[in-house]
């Protein structure tokens, strides 16, 4: 707890901010590069609506590292 003074003057005691794990994010080439396909194969899939969830930042897409394991953890199987 940090203990620090308001408006007031009275003393307060915060928490310290909780810290967030952010997933990895991983561009169309980092994944086409591990699963050794090719990026237009990544670009159909999302066209078709198939295949690896995707995100979209800005006009970036990216690809969330849990997702590619989940993906190729559920081939294997």
């Amino acid at each position: 707890m940090t203990n620090i003074t308001n408006a007031a003057g009275q003393p307060q005691s915060i928490a310290p901010a909780a810290v967030v794990a952010l997933p990895t994010l991983l561009t169309q080439d980092e994944v086409a590069a591990y699963l050794r396909i090719s990026p237009k194969t990544l670009e159909r899939d999302r066209w078709l609506g198939q295949g690896l969830p995707f995100l979209k930042v800005g006009r970036s897409v990216r690809y969330r590292a849990s997702d590619l394991l989940e993906f190729v953890e559920g081939d294997a199987a």
